[in-house]
């Protein structure tokens, strides 16, 4: 019987990331193994699809420049909206000068245009970054 979930190796193959990151990030609690964590020795880890969706995510905002508790943060917020990662296909945000990202608009999967927050402040914002996750979707499904 095959085990449900993604091992190390998958993840590692699947989002472009070297094994020993994988696990330094499961250990920093930046992304946490939805299938399974350890337990103790001999545990092995396993992913969902959408802890690869955090992983390509989380991959991309540090190639940025974004700190890991940053990206910890922004990844918490996402994950308090349910279904979010499965049913928007952009996030547009914005990093601030204090080093903080606001979500300023979301593109939802089967629209063209891009919903924006009123809360979006243009001119407090250092660096604009749209994320497209249905190439994150795209590079999961051929990885």
């Amino acid at each position: 019987m095959a085990m449900e979930g993604y091992s190390l190796k998958d993840v590692s193959r699947k989002v472009g990331l070297p094994p020993r990151q994988v696990i330094h990030w499961a250990e920093a609690q930046l992304i946490r193994p939805e299938i399974a964590d350890t337990t103790g020795t001999g545990t092995a880890r396993r992913y969902s699809t959408r802890n690869l969706k955090e992983f390509v995510l989380a991959r991309e905002l540090v190639g940025l420049g974004l700190t890991v508790p940053r990206v910890q943060k922004f990844l918490r917020v996402l994950n308090k909206l349910p279904r979010f990662l499965e049913d928007a296909s952009g996030i547009e945000l914005v990093r601030q000068r204090d080093g903080t990202l606001r979500v300023v608009g979301v593109r939802w999967a089967g629209r063209k245009r891009w919903g924006r927050f009123k809360s979006a402040r243009a001119r407090e914002g250092v660096t604009w970054i749209r994320l497209d996750l249905d190439a994150v979707r795209k590079e999961i499904a051929e990885g």
